[in-house]
């Protein structure tokens, strides 16, 4: 965890934070124009929240809901958008622009997250559920029912009653074979519902939970290997914008990109210099490793998290990789692009990137570019499942052209219709076939974007 800590730091946002919860008085409400019963049940749940364990270590997780839920109760959802939510709760300029900064949506996945977890565990008996639904950045409470009145289901391995109507009664007067036939009726059906019920109990002892891309997850998290998590080198991208000089994976593990700055003394190259010596990863990047660390699959194998400039290539022999970022951060992406069909197109500026379509198929461009200056907002990210260098192994790669693509490529391996697609993915003896993903994320400002598969490869 000292490397997502250091990386949260590096990326400008330290994730040691104080925070002061509001608890708005009567007549006070946090910003002052808020309106709303402050020992509304509703609001005395978000506290409750914001101060329960999941959120202790997350100030701006706290005040993040605090700040969603005193807007919804007060009836100004209508002011919850993402610029807002960055300004106010994660203290941006009032000149930023979402679309450069996925901040707000980088976090509210993570609050969607701590609130399924408060819920489903320390949360269990609350009488209310705090929801954000996809979309948007309100809250939403939904009332529970009363647990005692919720009738016991076959997943307790109980029968539950069944109305009387399901059951005749046996009659007193009927004739021999009228009440065999009724017992003969009455024991499958208790038959058939203490079956169900034990089968329900135990596949939920014995089968193990699986994640949306179960079927990839499988065979990335092995128990005979281990699987390398890459960061970005966010570091390697800054320099690269700023100096309009690109790397090879050659001159960045030998170190001679970084050490042609050192052959100067002029302030811009001495700036570069500094920089060099810095390993910083993005949020996003962060974003993606907490997730895929937190998959089923992950438990119990062999997980290790690394920079990509503290990679090598004898780490790749025989384990399996998940590299983040584009090749323009991660240049091992580069090791791959011989085997891929959509591959970075890089520009003095990582804005002016494209992905290069190799070998169009009918009615596809041969490049796809950002499209980032004006509304609506779009740009792409390519997700790659392929063998290893060896052929032993496998590797996933997640890249985007900006950071928005990369968050939209680890939200879609992590949440999105990745189940969908994998039933189209045939199989060999060796497991899935290789693939490739091309998706356009697009977002109006100030709005949750959507993500959709433009292209694919199966191989």
């Amino acid at each position: 965890m000292s490397g997502l800590r250091s990386g949260l730091e590096h990326a400008g946002h330290p994730v040691n934070m104080s925070l002061q919860l509001a608890h708005p008085k009567e007549g006070s409400h946090g910003d002052g124009d808020m309106d709303f019963d402050a020992q509304d049940p509703r609001w005395r749940l978000a506290i409750r929240v914001a101060e329960s364990a999941p959120f202790a270590n997350a100030p701006l997780l706290s005040k993040f809901l605090l700040y969603v839920c005193e807007h919804t109760l007060s009836n100004r959802s209508e002011d919850l958008t993402e610029r807002n939510i960055g300004i106010a709760v994660f203290q941006r300029r009032v000149d930023y622009k979402p679309s450069e900064d996925n901040i707000v949506r980088s976090y509210v996945r993570q609050l969607r997250q701590r609130l399924e977890r408060y819920f489903d565990e320390q949360g269990a008996d609350e009488p209310w559920r705090i929801a954000i639904p996809r979309g948007g950045y309100g809250a939403v409470f939904e009332e529970r029912s009363d647990p005692a009145t919720t009738p016991v289901t076959a997943m307790t391995g109980i029968a539950p009653e069944l109305p009387a109507a399901h059951v005749a009664p046996l009659v007193e007067d009927a004739g021999p074979q009228e009440k065999a036939g009724w017992r003969r009726t009455l024991w499958i059906v208790l038959a058939s519902l203490l079956a169900g019920g034990l089968a329900a109990h135990l596949g939920s002892v014995w089968l193990a939970p699986q994640s949306l891309g179960h079927a990839m997850w499988a065979e990335i998290f092995t128990p005979a290997s281990v699987t390398y998590i890459v960061s970005a080198d966010s570091s390697l991208a800054t320099i690269q914008e700023l100096s309009g000089k690109h790397t090879t994976l050659e001159q960045y593990v030998d170190g001679s990109y970084f050490a042609q700055f050192a052959r100067s003394d002029a302030p811009e190259d001495l700036k570069l210099q500094r920089l060099s010596r810095e390993h910083m990863t993005g949020v996003p990047d962060i974003d993606a490793a907490a997730g895929i660390v937190s998959l089923p699959e992950a438990r119990g194998r062999h997980v290790v998290l690394r920079n990509a400039r503290a990679f090598t290539i004898d780490d790749m022999k025989d384990a399996n990789v998940i590299l983040t970022g584009s090749a323009y951060s991660t240049p091992w992406v580069t090791l791959f692009e011989p085997k891929m069909n959509f591959v970075l197109s890089a520009s003095n500026s990582i804005y002016g990137s494209s992905y290069l379509n190799k070998k169009p198929l009918p009615g596809e461009p041969s490049n796809y570019s950002n499209s980032s200056t004006t509304p609506p907002y779009s740009t792409y990210a390519v997700i790659a499942f392929l063998p290893g260098l060896s052929g032993a192994g496998k590797v996933l790669i997640v890249e985007g052209l900006t950071t928005a693509g990369s968050e939209a490529a680890s939200n879609f391996v992590l949440h999105g219709d990745i189940a969908a697609f994998l039933k189209t993915v045939p199989r060999d003896q060796h497991g899935l076939r290789p693939f490739e993903i091309l998706l356009k994320t697009t977002s109006l400002d100030s709005s949750a974007p959507s993500t959709e598969i433009v292209a694919k490869r199966l191989y």
